[in-house]
């Protein structure tokens, strides 16, 4: 597996700073995210040379942003390692669903800095079932491998609302469409396949 550095230091850096040109990091450039030209010339230059060279520049800007504001990041450093778990290997080309379009369901992962931001936010306002700083990186690589938009989530989170001990019921939630296997219509007919969707209409054979 070829890991990807890059997407862990933008999430393990509370500030997002990540070296991506030639020279030193100053602290201007600390304070703010790495544009899209920074990140692109840092991948670049690492398909070209590997990621041994720029690793110290970047364990050090790591550092440096630790020591500037060191809040978040250390907190949920095992989200960061999850999702950079997760984005380091492409999808599969019929994931999430083999039998759902992929005009209906997306086949990309939500954005790695958007997703920790949701996380790391659903987390500090007490929105989640589990505390996930206190979760490992290896139960929360299954929290963050998803498709869903973070519309999506935050719908399923404000209308789903059932108790840890009994989340074994939110599955009854779904209508088993049995009418869908008796007439062996397999592929889900709607033009999404969203939660808000699956709710009423029944989830694919039954199941999200």
């Amino acid at each position: 597996m070829q890991f990807r550095p890059a997407i862990l230091l933008f999430l393990l850096t509370p500030l997002g700073a990540v070296l991506g040109q030639p020279g030193e990091i100053t602290k201007e450039e600390l304070a703010r995210a790495p544009g899209a030209a920074r990140v692109a010339f840092l991948v670049d230059r690492a398909a070209r040379e590997g990621w041994v060279p720029a690793a110290p520049a970047l364990r050090q800007a790591a550092v440096s942003a630790y020591e500037a504001n060191p809040g978040t990041a250390p907190a949920y450093q095992n989200l960061a390692i999850a999702l950079a778990v997760v984005h380091d290997v492409l999808p599969a080309p019929h994931w999430p669903h083999g039998q759902v379009s992929a005009q209906a369901l997306s086949r990309r992962l939500l954005d790695p800095v958007e997703a920790f931001t949701y996380w790391t936010k659903a987390d500090k306002e007490n929105r989640t079932l589990h505390k996930l700083k206190r979760l490992g990186a290896s139960e929360l690589k299954f929290v963050v491998d998803t498709t869903a938009p973070v519309a999506e989530m935050t719908w399923a989170r404000q209308n789903v609302a059932q108790p840890l001990a009994e989340f074994e019921k939110v599955y009854d939630l779904v209508r088993y469409r049995k009418d869908r296997i008796q007439g062996n219509r397999f592929d889900w007919p709607n033009p999404s396949y969203q939660l808000p969707l699956i709710l009423p209409e029944g989830g694919k054979n039954g199941k999200l």
